[in-house]
């Protein structure tokens, strides 16, 4: 349908349409589409893609993106925090390793997560994420404790790739 549109977008016709020959008021509807002016920027428009960094530009910029203000409280069922990219490059997206352990340091759990969220240089987001607790019963250390217990973690976060646009 999308490419009988297009098509019928690109020459400049006139249509009649009628509603199903059983429906009670029929009308007939006139529709005139027009040629579009200039398809040159349509054609021409760069093609975005998702590139990896390499090694040594990865070194560079993750030692330059600072994730900050890590919430999980025993109800929810999302984690956030902040991602702030202080590199010269923007970012697409990033793949994170999330380090979960108990107060005493012995490990939880453990994940790694695809990121999708753009960043520009200098500017910082929000992400949200899906907890990995699903029985709701944990909760970060720093976060208000819950009236009804709960066990306090800790969080480590790596930066395992980084993302650029490309064009």
């Amino acid at each position: 349908m999308n490419k009988l549109l297009q098509l019928l977008s690109i020459l400049p016709i006139s249509i009649l349409l009628l509603q199903a020959p059983n429906a009670a008021h029929a009308k007939k509807v006139r529709v005139k589409l027009k040629s579009p002016q200039n398809t040159e920027k349509r054609i021409s428009r760069p093609n975005r893609k998702i590139q990896p960094l390499d090694s040594l530009t990865l070194a560079d910029i993750s030692s330059k993106i600072e994730i900050a203000g890590f919430e999980k409280n025993a109800s929810s069922k999302m984690e956030s925090f902040l991602i702030t990219n202080n590199s010269g490059y923007a970012i697409q997206a990033l793949e994170l390793e999330l380090t979960y352990s108990d107060l005493q340091g012995r490990m939880i759990h453990k994940r790694s997560l695809p990121i999708e969220v753009v960043i520009p240089q200098n500017e910082t987001r929000s992400v949200s994420i899906k907890s990995f607790d699903q029985q709701k019963s944990l909760y970060y250390k720093k976060s208000t404790p819950p009236r009804s217990g709960g066990m306090p973690f800790d969080i480590s976060i790596k930066i395992l790739s980084v993302s650029a646009p490309t064009f």
